[in-house]
């Protein structure tokens, strides 16, 4: 039963990634900066294969993701979450861009599923953590963005309350990881290119931070409590 799930959750996953170009191109133009320079969503979503791409990334999140935490938890998290978190990714990715467009309905769908499976639990602490992992993620990407707004832009800092409000759902260690994983990805990746092509500038270049900030919160939220466990054990 529980590979049928899992197959069914990479099927659908899948499907929701295929989807991912056809949803992009029907977005309302935001509201760009005079010297923005970037690709249109529409030229985004007219790139050749992304479809294509955009399908295996979310079934290979979503299986990866379902085998470990459940079946349950990824028909009703992960499979809308990982295509939403991969199509976020490829726009900022491509054009600089997290559409508030396509930010802001999570907020309503993800709520919506919180107060479903709670009620349906009769567990309403999980809405407690939820509302402080929102608080929390969403306060750390705000402060810094009032700190140096040149280092990311608005857009992430609402990506942030969405995540912060899955993994606060989930629990305190997956929001403390995904917390720290999305800056490390960051800095890892700037790192790499550095030295790759020996251009020290990278450390300092801007760019995007949706993807780093979404593979962040994927690893914490499937690896959080894992991890949490082992770290204990070992200091205890």
């Amino acid at each position: 039963m529980r590979l049928v799930v899992v197959g069914a959750c990479a099927v659908i996953a899948a499907l929701m990634g295929m989807w991912g170009p056809h949803l992009i191109a029907r977005l309302p133009t935001p509201h760009l900066p005079d010297n923005y320079e970037g690709p249109t969503l529409q030229v985004v979503a007219s790139m050749p294969r992304l479809g294509v791409r955009m399908a295996v990334w979310a079934s290979v999140l979503a299986v990866i993701a379902a085998w470990r935490l459940g079946p349950q938890v990824a028909l009703v998290w992960l499979v809308p979450l990982v295509a939403w978190g991969v199509w976020l990714a490829h726009i900022d990715l491509h054009a600089r861009l997290l559409p508030r467009s396509l930010v802001s309905p999570a907020y309503l769908g993800v709520g919506a599923l919180m107060v479903g499976v709670t009620l349906a639990s009769g567990d309403p602490s999980a809405l407690v953590r939820a509302a402080g992992g929102w608080a929390v993620y969403g306060g750390v990407l705000g402060a810094m963005w009032l700190i140096n707004p040149a280092s990311m832009g608005y857009g992430d800092v609402r990506v942030a309350g969405v995540l912060g409000l899955v993994l606060g759902y989930q629990g305190w260690p997956e929001v403390a990881l995904g917390i720290f994983l999305g800056p490390l990805i960051m800095t890892l990746w700037l790192l790499a290119k550095a030295i790759s092509t020996r251009d020290l500038s990278y450390l300092r270049a801007r760019v995007p931070y949706g993807p780093a900030l979404l593979g962040g919160a994927w690893l914490g939220l499937v690896f959080g409590a894992d991890i949490a466990r082992w770290y204990l054990g070992v200091g205890g």
